[in-house]
């Protein structure tokens, strides 16, 4: 992977379904998360969980794009109403959390076309290195879950002309959430020292 000294425009499409945003009222407190993520994987809500390679952004931060999916046709079997909460959480190979969880909610009031999705659409900033994507699905209305646990390895980018770049960004952030697809706003910022060569005149 190595940093391109022109801009790439990227088209990003959108998620189906609602929109999911991020609800700051969810508390987590309300539902035993430790206990579903210390107990592993499952599966009570058929989806499917994408994750895609690093890519580097415009903006030079290297970013991991995830999606989770649920198929309408699925939905529709436990009912119209549907209140999902996926909440994402990053950690080191060996389990020490990186981020606080990040929750996002997508609400469903009536029944979906069968050929429509539910899709939770997540950017998050990363450094070079090895992690394990933590993901738990929950529905409010029916009391359903799901918990998935994904390793993602980001490569280091091959011939950085930027090697000091990433020098004091945080291992993970998340960026905002925009409904447009967009890139999203990162408040951490790039390393680029500036050096002025002098010369003296004799």
């Amino acid at each position: 992977m190595a940093r391109p000294f022109f801009v790439l425009f990227l088209i990003i499409c959108a998620p189906a379904g609602a929109f999911a945003s991020e609800d700051s009222e969810f508390n987590l407190r309300s539902i035993p998360i430790a206990d579903w993520l210390n107990a592993g994987e499952s599966v009570e809500i058929p989806w499917r969980v994408t994750v895609r390679e690093a890519q580097l952004r415009m903006d030079q931060r290297l970013e991991v794009t995830y999606f989770a999916s649920i198929n309408g046709k699925d939905l529709n079997r436990s009912g119209n109403q549907h209140d999902l909460y996926l909440v994402s959480r990053i950690s080191s190979p060996d389990a020490e959390w990186l981020n606080e969880p990040i929750v996002l909610r997508n609400t469903i009031e009536k029944e979906l076309p069968k050929n429509v999705e539910a899709q939770f659409l997540m950017r998050v900033s990363v450094q070079p290195g090895d992690y394990l994507l933590w993901l738990v699905l929950y529905d409010r209305k029916t009391g359903k879950h799901n918990v998935a646990k994904r390793r993602v390895r980001v490569a280091e980018i091959r011939n950085d002309p930027l090697p000091t770049a990433f020098q004091h960004l945080p291992l993970v952030e998340f960026p905002q959430q925009t409904e447009d697809g967009g890139l999203g706003f990162l408040s951490s910022e790039l390393f680029l020292p500036v050096k002025n060569s002098h010369t003296q005149s004799s």
